[in-house]
């Protein structure tokens, strides 16, 4: 894959991750632990799938400063943003960590 965009719902201890490609087909969809092994594991993929573009839910912390130090580059939305596009996206409405 030769560019693309992640998102990654953020949690304590483990973060969701979905790769697409430039056509908004999934590529690949993972969770990673918030550990000393998950942590590298995820960047270094998202750095090998040469992502563009990665979206999270907060905007500061350990993994954000990380994925900019691989070099990607991090967009925050507020997890009401994320909220207010759920109806627009998704058939039944309702929360789930696949779709954030």
């Amino acid at each position: 894959m030769e560019g693309g965009f992640a998102g990654v719902d953020w949690a304590s201890e483990e973060h969701a991750v979905c790769v697409m490609d430039e056509t908004g087909r999934i590529v690949e969809g993972r969770r990673y632990r918030h550990d000393e092994h998950g942590l590298p594991a995820l960047w270094g993929r998202l750095v090998r799938l040469k992502v563009k573009l990665v979206a999270v839910e907060r905007p500061d912390g350990v993994l954000i400063e990380r994925l900019l130090d691989a070099g990607l580059v991090v967009i925050a939305l507020h997890p009401r943003q994320v909220r207010a596009a759920r109806p627009r996206f998704s058939v039944a409405g309702g929360k789930s960590d696949g779709f954030d």
